[in-house]
């Protein structure tokens, strides 16, 4: 009788015990880009570029594809994930001077199956390249013309503008002539080396026609961006330029420059500046290597 008593009270004792489990919270938090590269907005950036996305969570790697992860205007490519990141590599080289669209579709879950709350959209534009490039043996080659008046030539040259060697100044990669004129491009445009030992800004690209800036700070020059897409003819070709107008501060000098991008000085253009101005000497482009 006493192990029957004894039996059923440990059945009461087990009976009672507490066995609950907290109960499992489902996960409902949609994933988030948190970041982008090239970021919203960015200019300049690399035709080289791999354009990426980071995620606030792990993503369902099977939801990214070339579908979901796009490119405009459409370029070819590759979709890649990895540490809540997201990798298109383009096919090829991106086109300069151009504004691509990127987008990540909603279709793009994370892990429990939570959709993005919409499609993300982020912008960027490539760089223009350089308006004039620089190398090493890089030649440029001019049919060089004074002028006694405007309408009669005292004396017809030739002369080169070749790229002899390069050189770093504080840490970035200067070009020499051989005429022993420096030059760099920098985001902001061509860049050179006053006399005085200067650098200043020569030939801003991009710009837009009617921007004034101040440049050879040795004669105060002013630079004035005549247009953008000045259609100038040479004995090799026709090129669309950008014509800098720069003047001295005492109006004492007048040179113009035309400029077509990603191919250098097609022509300059000398003044004597006395009422009227008149031309004095022209540099026309007639042979061009670039390495």
């Amino acid at each position: 009788m006493r192990l029957l008593l004894l039996l059923l009270a440990l059945a009461l004792a087990c009976g009672c015990s507490d066995d609950k489990t907290s109960p499992v919270t489902p996960d409902t938090t949609p994933p988030q880009v948190t970041s982008t590269s090239p970021a919203d907005g960015d200019s300049s950036v690399s035709l080289s570029a791999v354009i990426r996305a980071n995620f606030s969570e792990e993503i369902d790697r099977w939801t990214l594809t070339s579908s979901s992860f796009t490119i405009l205007p459409a370029i070819s490519g590759s979709v890649a994930y990895g540490n809540r990141t997201a990798v298109f590599t383009p096919s090829a080289q991106l086109d300069l001077g151009t504004t691509y669209t990127a987008t990540i579709t909603d279709t793009v879950t994370d892990l429990a199956g939570n959709h993005l709350n919409s499609d993300v959209n982020w912008s960027f534009t490539t760089t223009f390249g350089d308006i004039m490039p620089l190398a090493v043996g890089n030649r440029w080659v001019y049919r060089v013309v004074t002028y006694e008046n405007p309408v009669y030539s005292l004396d017809t040259t030739y002369d080169t503008i070749l790229i002899v060697r390069d050189t770093a100044i504080q840490g970035e990669t200067w070009y020499i002539d051989g005429d022993g004129a420096l030059y760099a491009n920098r985001s902001s445009g061509l860049w050179r080396l006053s006399s005085g030992g200067q650098l200043y800004l020569f030939a801003k690209f991009p710009g837009t026609a009617g921007q004034v800036y101040n440049a050879d700070p040795d004669i105060s020059q002013t630079v004035n961006i005549q247009g953008t897409s000045v259609l100038i003819s040479t004995p090799i070709n026709f090129y669309f330029c950008y014509y800098y107008l720069t003047t001295s501060s005492d109006l004492t000098l007048r040179r113009d420059y035309y400029y077509a991008p990603r191919l250098g000085l097609v022509r300059f253009d000398r003044f004597l500046v006395e009422p009227p101005a008149t031309l004095k000497e022209q540099w026309l482009l007639i042979g061009i290597s670039l390495n």
